[in-house]
């Protein structure tokens, strides 16, 4: 059987591979309860960076697709703070994730609202950072009106093993 020259080649820089889905072959579910005070405090460009994760390190993976669940998708998330209510669609249009690699370097910027699978067609939004540093990365809020500590935030995050 001939294989197209872009497929063999995708296939042996490990950017496919025969038994994963479309998004990646791992996924991992990271959330970000808001908080009235401290870390996760929700104030007008104030950064809420993630936890660090023994897992999503990129040493060990490559993250392949982003996605961020929304109130549309799943109502409410549990985290140890208690029960959140995801973000709307529409506040979600005033924040962004900020990808950054070990140096602090910001290497991504992409706002929440494209990370929402219904509102990008179906589609998950796929990535390719094998150099990032998970708790070196953020959301912030251009505006944070509407967005309180009963929301939170819960990101799907899509890899590959290196």
């Amino acid at each position: 059987m001939q294989v197209s020259p872009l497929v063999e080649k995708m296939t042996e820089n490990r950017w496919i591979r025969p038994t994963q889905g479309r998004q990646g072959e791992y996924l991992k579910s990271v959330y970000l309860p808001f908080t009235a005070s401290g870390n996760y405090s929700v104030a007008t460009g104030r950064s809420i960076y993630f936890q660090p994760d023994s897992t999503l390190t990129s040493d060990k993976v490559i993250i392949t697709g982003i996605e961020l669940v929304d109130i549309t998708t799943n109502t409410t998330l549990d985290t140890p703070n208690g029960t959140r209510t995801n973000l709307s669609a529409n506040q979600a249009s005033l924040g962004y994730v900020v990808i950054s690699n070990t140096r602090r370097e910001i290497i991504a910027q992409i706002p929440l609202a494209c990370l929402i699978l219904n509102l990008n067609g179906g589609r998950p939004t796929f990535t390719y950072f094998d150099d990032f540093q998970l708790e070196n990365c953020s959301i912030y809020f251009s505006s944070a009106a509407g967005i309180s500590d009963a929301n939170g935030a819960w990101f799907k995050i899509f890899y590959n093993k290196k």
